[in-house]
């Protein structure tokens, strides 16, 4: 087991949405109360990083949390994160590590294309709107769950805005990543981000992210981003900008080596027939 030391213990993986989202729903009214002082309680513990690649956080002296990233580094599916308490995997422990993970980036590899929109008449009225253009029942009501999900963030403030309200909102996100609506989606997970970074200024080693200096002003542009385009699109607007494009993510892969197959020393042959000639 590799250890950690102090300044240097490592930071949890990143966890999708829709994985963090389910955890904190799954978790009784009583543990939903607790959770935002057991998510705080985490940032002093150390994670345990053994040679298989998963990550170990023990909250308790009969409690420890197993992560287990898939090959993209991100843990994807609820499968990958046990706890041996006895009430898992609807515990208190589970889902405040998963809490405490960084937010995976958006990617909607399956996520059905928008199609290209075709430019609007200069003296036409507004109202005058091919229906094919028009969203969606589905993206009309994965946009307004979204809104009422970023308008509770709103109302609660940046800094009171806890776990609940932070998984409300990685749940809608979630809705409207299957329903093609990138550029909402984009929007929340950044307000999710800005929100965590608000709530915790420090930026510590034990916080388990990486650390983000808190800027107001950029958390009432991604907040009022996110309320523009969720308004927009839950009136039924007619603007493909507003459902945005999939955002593809790369990450450097480890050193790699090239083995041959087959190989043939063309290059030895070739040297020796020109002393030949």
């Amino acid at each position: 087991m590799t250890p950690t030391r102090a300044g240097t213990a490592p930071s949890l993986p990143p966890v999708a949405p829709e994985v963090c989202a389910a955890a904190v729903e799954s978790l009784t009214t009583r543990l939903r109360g607790r959770l935002d002082a057991a998510v705080e309680a985490l940032a002093g513990t150390p994670v345990d990083t053994p040679e298989d690649g998963t990550y170990g956080v023990r909250c308790g002296e009969d409690a420890r949390v197993t992560l287990t990233p898939g090959p993209s580094g991100t843990i994807t599916s609820p499968d990958q994160a046990h706890c041996t308490c006895l009430l898992a995997p609807r515990c208190l422990h589970r889902a405040a590590v998963l809490a405490a993970g960084p937010v995976a980036d958006a990617t909607s590899p399956t996520a059905p294309s928008t199609p290209p929109a075709r430019p609007a008449s200069a003296g036409g009225p507004a109202s005058c709107v091919p229906p094919e253009r028009c969203p969606s029942a589905g993206r009309i009501r994965a946009a307004g769950d979204l809104w009422t999900a970023a308008a509770t963030v709103l109302a609660a403030g940046v800094h009171a805005a806890g776990a609940v309200p932070q998984a409300e909102l990685l749940r809608a996100a979630h809705t409207a990543r299957l329903a093609g609506l990138h550029r909402a989606e984009s929007a929340a997970l950044d307000v999710v981000r800005h929100v965590r970074d608000a709530r915790d200024p420090d930026g510590s080693p034990g916080a388990h992210r990486p650390h983000a200096m808190h800027h107001p002003a950029e958390s009432v542009a991604v907040l009022r981003e996110l309320l523009l385009v969720t308004h927009r699109l839950k009136a039924a607007a007619a603007d493909p900008e507003l459902i945005g494009a999939v955002r593809h993510n790369h990450r450097p892969d480890g050193p790699l080596r090239l083995y041959g197959v087959c190989r043939e020393p063309t290059a030895e042959e070739t040297l020796l027939a020109r002393f030949r000639s």
